[in-house]
């Protein structure tokens, strides 16, 4: 039978992707397709004319256009009863309280934490809806199957919260598709986008929110010594009026709208260093796909940015008042870091990490073929997945969970395969 998949995310896949979380659900779509799974998405924005790629179905709950992750909720459960989701069928959130209307389904439930959504809502909300959102999660977490994060601290820091469900967590990182970010030739990238050769460019790509810091880069970049540095920032987002003003109209700094793969890609081989001197981080595609395209990063130490740029290798960790200088040297010696940028990203491909994935939607859907079956399992066994041995009689496995299975399956593969893997 072919799997079924519900992606549920804020996200209007007609327009140019913002941000991570927009490019990595649709980028898993469009790899789960090539896999025979059949998609469907849940979001927002008008029905998109071409998206046969990345998935079979597409469900708005909002037509009219973009709305806040709080309207989002509200849309959802508006028309949750009247999404039609076979009962096999996998949800998949990209934030637990995405899940809240769909409590009542029988359904499989998989959320992925892209950072810790928790601490970026105290930090930019009222005490009180930060307060209703930890309420939810307290309500959903317990409910869902499998908890994903994407970054090491936000994934500790919810063992703390729900010590009791930690066994339901377990880390995937996010990847980049090779076929889209590869190293493009500097000045042939630079002829194309109208970038003088003689620049230094330091590029900024992401949503334009409170807690990207884009005022602190610009302040970052006005105290550089380099006369010949431009800044490049691609996005949108609340804080764009504020950025714009604050960069006025300096011919050494450009404001671009969000880009497509092929442009980006550009972008990123014609730049000399990435720049992200966020204060809330999960782990961010656009330091992946900045590497894959030859660029070292200049970023501060948050989430599992310290893992993924290691200091003076992939460039420079680093809080805000060394960013000058560390950037300036990042600006001096581009080049040097190209063969450890290309390395460590090779080891985070779609590919890689998607295939992990898959495995957990596997071990959920032999829940539900379990729990389907004709005859009725023991309460023991109905909590345990079960895997075959070769050449021995299936045994139930003791307190078996959907982690527990993936990992054991990880195990395998990592045996198998001589290629390097991720770790968890």
């Amino acid at each position: 039978m072919r799997m079924k998949i519900f992606l549920i995310t804020n996200i209007d896949p007609s327009h140019p992707l913002k941000g991570g979380v927009e490019r990595y659900v649709m980028s898993l779509g469009k790899w789960l397709r090539s896999r025979g799974i059949h998609v469907t998405l849940i979001g927002k924005g008008a029905e998109p004319e071409v998206r046969p790629d990345y998935f079979d179905e597409f469900v708005s709950v909002n037509p009219s256009g973009d709305i806040p992750n709080t309207q989002f909720v509200k849309m959802l459960s508006k028309h949750a009863r009247k999404i039609r989701i076979p009962s096999d069928a996998i949800l998949h959130a990209q934030r637990p309280d995405y899940l809240l209307p769909f409590l009542s389904r029988k359904n499989r439930k998989l959320c992925t934490l892209h950072g810790n959504p928790a601490e970026v809502i105290r930090s930019k909300k009222s005490m009180a809806v930060a307060a209703l959102y930890r309420l939810i999660e307290r309500r959903v977490i317990p409910k869902c199957d499998a908890l994903v994060f994407v970054d090491s601290q936000t994934l500790s820091a919810y063992k703390r919260r729900f010590p009791k469900h930690a066994s339901k967590f377990l880390k995937i990182p996010i990847g980049y598709d090779p076929s889209l970010f590869f190293p493009e030739d500097k000045k042939e990238a630079r002829k194309k986008l109208r970038i003088p050769e003689n620049r230094k460019v330091i590029l900024f790509v992401g949503r334009f929110e409170p807690e990207k810091r884009i005022p602190k880069l610009i302040d970052v970049f006005l105290n550089l010594e380099s006369r010949s540095a431009m800044l490049i920032l691609i996005g949108s987002g609340r804080d764009e009026d504020l950025i714009r003003s604050i960069a006025g109209s300096r011919p050494s700094i450009k404001i671009l709208p969000p880009q497509d793969s092929d442009a980006l890609r550009l972008y990123y081989s014609a730049a000399d260093v990435l720049a992200l001197l966020s204060s809330h981080e999960g782990r961010p595609t656009v330091i992946l796909e900045a590497m894959a395209c030859g660029c070292p990063v200049v970023a501060t130490p948050v989430g599992d940015i310290p893992e993924m740029v290691e200091h003076t290798k992939e460039g420079f960790v680093t809080d805000i008042p060394k960013a000058a200088h560390f950037i300036e040297m990042a600006l001096e010696i581009p080049g040097s870091f190209r063969p450890f940028v290309l390395e460590k990203a090779s080891l985070f491909t779609n590919d890689i990490v998607f295939s992990k994935l898959l495995d957990l939607y596997r071990s959920l859907s032999s829940m539900n073929e379990g729990k389907n079956s004709k005859k009725k399992p023991s309460r023991k066994s109905a909590q345990s997945l079960r895997r075959p041995s070769a050449g021995k009689p299936e045994k139930p496995l003791k307190n078996e969970t959907p982690r527990a299975t993936w990992q054991a399956t990880q195990q395998q593969t990592s045996q198998q395969q001589t290629r390097p893997r991720t770790t968890q």
